[in-house]
């Protein structure tokens, strides 16, 4: 129970921080000076490799709750 309740707020976490360097990517996108701006290519990297954490985090939780699930079924 303890593990599951590590895990569930790990990934709490990171979708938090994820969140976050959404928003940093949109405010880098919207700068004033279109030259100062964050270049597509970065954007598209970022935006990918945010993905990819998310879906490995959904993967996670989502074990977790079966997990849970059995041995709720097994008590």
């Amino acid at each position: 129970m303890n593990d599951t309740c590590n895990e569930n707020r790990n990934g709490s976490l990171k979708i938090q921080e994820c969140l976050i360097s959404i928003l940093g990517i949109g405010i880098a996108c919207s700068i004033e000076y279109p030259r100062e701006r964050m270049n597509i290519s970065a954007v598209v990297v970022e935006l990918h490799s945010i993905r990819q954490i998310l879906l490995r985090t959904c993967i996670r939780q989502d074990s977790t709750k079966s997990k849970e699930d059995i041995d709720t079924s097994i008590s």
